[in-house]
């Protein structure tokens, strides 16, 4: 499996960033040209499952869609699996 990590110096407090990171939905507003749709499919037992609607116009010419479980492990760390999309199949 792959492990792939973001590091970033901030200065709001660890919980803001996070509530911010974990606002899912809003990622389309953030990243409108990667972005198209985020919707959030279950939250159970701390985890939450999403399905983003990607598009990539340098690799990958058409949206694809990707499920992902996303775990806040600390307030200062998420961990997110692709469950399914081109990403799970490449790299797992």
């Amino acid at each position: 499996m792959a492990n792939l990590q973001f590091t970033i110096n901030s200065t709001l407090e660890p919980e803001k960033l996070m509530t911010f990171i974990t606002d899912f939905e809003s990622y389309q507003s953030f990243f409108p040209d990667q972005i198209k749709e985020v919707k959030i499919l279950d939250r159970q037992n701390g985890e939450i499952f999403t399905e983003e609607t990607i598009v990539f116009s340098t690799l990958i010419k058409r949206p694809f869609i990707q499920k992902s479980r996303h775990k806040i492990i600390s307030d200062k760390e998420l961990f997110t699996q692709i469950l399914e999309g081109p990403a799970k199949k490449q790299y797992s």
